[in-house]
């Protein structure tokens, strides 16, 4: 290729891989000034009023912005769509410093359990960092979008025992971003309902209480089921200590048993779909969960 012809001076050619470089750099190192959600709800309402959904940013260094009632108390309609922005001027002194110090966001609902609690089905989250310093609406690269599974199936299904949904995104070498459990039930069932299994995650920094983690639903004898639970911080692997798992399982007549048979803890880095085992373990059974004798604590080696 000849650049005879080319009005630009020619230092421009010897120059223009930095120019490249900089403009590409620019957006790991843009301040970010607010969050753009954009939420799609699915075949199940949010009631708005007294049920409504909370927002906390995580951040790198393990603090957290949070922002009550990001849907102010109105209903969010079945497939309705709504933009809400995040500013994060209103929260700290000064912007985030860069993109990457943003890791993840946490959404919980505040609905209460029981008949007349509310549920909400997200059918699609997208994230998308701004820099209102820049042009063009200063929207960057979109940290986070996802969609629930064809069929009809939902991103997440917010009711009264599962209310928090974390998406993760950031992480530097050696950094979590999930923990995936693999569990087996031997001859007597998690029955779900209102019997279900809560898991705790513990760290040097503190620990993740994460509630029913089958989403109420029944784990039947001989099945095996696999988990992956985002963290709302970033952990690194020395600084995993372990798991508690805990059954809400109330004692006396009618009180649920449970069975687990077999036990895998994987710790996952983002975009990765395993980095080493931390616990796995089996039994006949491996622990027997009842209403008196409800938690089974490992330690990660």
């Amino acid at each position: 290729m000849s650049y005879k012809n080319d009005p630009r001076p020619t230092g421009f050619w010897l120059i223009w891989p930095l120019l490249a470089l900089f403009f590409i750099g620019s957006s790991a190192s843009a301040a970010i000034t607010a969050l753009e959600l954009v939420i799609q709800t699915g075949n199940d309402d949010l009631r708005g009023g007294n049920d409504n959904v909370n927002a906390s940013i995580l951040l790198r260094n393990g603090s957290q912005l949070r922002f009550d009632n990001i849907n102010k108390s109105k209903r969010w309609a079945n497939g309705s769509q709504h933009t809400v922005r995040l500013n994060l001027n209103l929260m700290v002194d000064r912007n985030i410093e860069s993109r990457d110090d943003v890791v993840g966001l946490r959404l919980q609902s505040t609905f209460r359990g029981g008949i007349d609690g509310d549920n909400w089905k997200m059918r699609y989250l997208k994230v998308t960092p701004i820099d209102s310093t820049v042009g063009g609406g200063g929207r960057l690269e979109p940290y986070y979008e996802r969609r629930g599974r064809s069929g009809g199936r939902d991103l997440w299904h917010f009711t009264g025992l599962n209310r928090p949904f974390v998406a993760r995104w950031g992480g530097r070498p050696g950094e979590l971003s999930h923990i995936r459990l693999v569990i087996r039930t031997g001859n007597d069932d998690l029955r779900g309902g209102n019997d279900n299994l809560n898991v705790r995650i513990l760290s040097r920094g503190g620990e993740q209480y994460v509630r029913n983690i089958n989403k109420s639903r029944n784990w039947s004898n001989g099945s095996s089921n696999a988990v992956r639970i985002a963290l709302d911080r970033s952990i690194n692997l020395t600084d995993l200590l372990g798991i508690v798992l805990e059954t809400s399982s109330r004692g006396g007549l009618g009180g649920d048993n449970w069975e687990m048979t077999y036990l895998k803890v994987t710790p996952q880095m983002l975009g990765r779909e395993s980095y080493r085992v931390c616990y796995e373990n089996s039994g006949l059974p491996l622990k027997r969960f009842t209403g008196e004798n409800r938690l089974f604590q490992v330690r990660c080696r």
